[in-house]
């Protein structure tokens, strides 16, 4: 799997290097020219509902992405669409800026602006404004200092960013590592597009929310989440949390009236089991019923035990989920869904239990769910 990963990230960088290497090249050059005259630039704010936006900006930014000017945006609000005025550029890079509220924890909601850095020249008129937008700049900065393409560094930020969560191959993504990766990125599966927003819930509120998500953006600077106390914090929350965090993503997709065949909850719980699997760094799933203590020293599960629960889904292959033991499975073992299992019965405390096994079709909906019944005489 490492050697599929490196392979495939030096797979697309390659193919961008093959593009901003032909910068210098007189043909090149007269294209670009073309490709920075007459444009109108529309796109699209990709947010959950928990986002209210109030403006979008843009700016055009010189070859070190320092802004130089301003330009007219109009922006419908209700649409979440935007347009800039249509005009010849004289510089390659594009800034644009959505302001508005975050507003998922607390009612009235905390301030928040989001931001994306664009190569015109590499990508058509329509861009998406999204969380990984946001997420990627300080990245994108790094790897342009240390003498990266624009491109390059912007198509190896979104990789990196990927990585944290998805223990695929990312083979959806194989077809598009050419030029503007982050643009043309639209991901088939509205999970992955929402899931991201979860990781910076461990703080309990919308301006935690905020803050830690400007956090992440400084540690990730250097291709890794460097804040290994945060990422726990993280993981921990989602452990926690994991039914709450699948309720309000299945009501985000719905509110956005996303195709509903491209929500499944499987893929939610597979992206929170790979998170856990990377901040513990100790778990792997690979059966139901396999067993875990969880060895981070920050965590607030550390030595506690934790589950491996296999769970039944239309549209992916398999799907998994960490949950941590119960109070009885603490004294007795994990009772979770085994194929072929046989009931099982223990004394504990002068009374009789057993496990029947649940079916693996239900997502247990608290980390308090008892599978150990109360055996009683007929």
């Amino acid at each position: 799997m490492k050697f599929l990963l490196l392979a495939l990230v030096f797979f697309f960088i390659g193919c961008s290097d093959s593009i901003d290497v032909s910068y210098n090249d007189d043909a090149y050059e007269q294209y670009l020219q073309e490709k920075l005259k007459k444009r109108e630039i529309y796109g699209r704010l990709v947010f959950p509902v928990s986002f209210v936006p109030k403006s979008v900006n843009a700016f055009e930014l010189d070859s070190n992405l320092k802004k130089t000017h301003e330009l007219d945006v109009s922006f419908d609000a209700k649409k979440k669409t935007f347009e800039i005025e249509k005009r010849d550029y004289e510089s390659r890079y594009l800034q644009i800026t959505t302001s508005g509220l975050w507003k998922n924890f607390d009612s009235s909601g905390h301030e928040v602006t989001f931001e994306s850095i664009t190569d015109i020249a590499a990508v058509s008129d329509s861009l998406y404004l999204r969380l990984f937008s946001h997420l990627e700049i300080p990245r994108i900065k790094q790897l342009v200092k240390e003498g990266y393409p624009f491109v390059t560094a912007k198509n190896k930020a979104v990789y990196e960013l990927f990585s944290l969560y998805r223990d695929t191959s990312l083979s959806s993504l194989e077809s598009s590592f050419g030029v503007g990766l982050s643009e043309q990125l639209e991901l088939k599966k509205s999970t992955t597009e929402y899931f991201p927003y979860v990781l910076f819930f461990y703080g309990g509120t919308d301006s935690a929310f905020v803050k830690d998500i400007e956090k992440f953006r400084k540690s990730f600077a250097n291709g890794v989440w460097q804040d290994s106390v945060a990422r726990v914090k993280s993981a921990d929350y989602l452990l926690k949390n994991y039914y709450m965090l699948y309720e309000l993503l299945d009501d985000w997709a719905l509110k956005e009236k996303l195709v509903r065949q491209e929500y499944d909850y499987c893929y939610v719980l597979n992206y929170m089991s790979n998170v856990l699997s990377k901040s513990y760094d100790s778990m792997h799933c690979t059966y139901s019923g396999q067993t875990f203590q969880i060895s981070a020293p920050t965590s607030d599960f550390y030595k506690d035990s934790v589950v491996c629960v296999e769970l039944e889904s239309v549209n992916v292959n398999s799907c998994t989920l960490f949950r941590p033991f119960t109070d009885l499975e603490k004294k007795l073992g994990a009772c979770v869904y085994e194929k072929n299992a046989k009931d099982v019965t223990k004394e504990y405390d002068g009374n009789t239990y057993i496990c029947r096994h649940p079916y693996r079709y239900l997502i247990p909906d608290s980390t308090n769910v008892e599978n150990w019944k109360l055996k009683r005489d007929d």
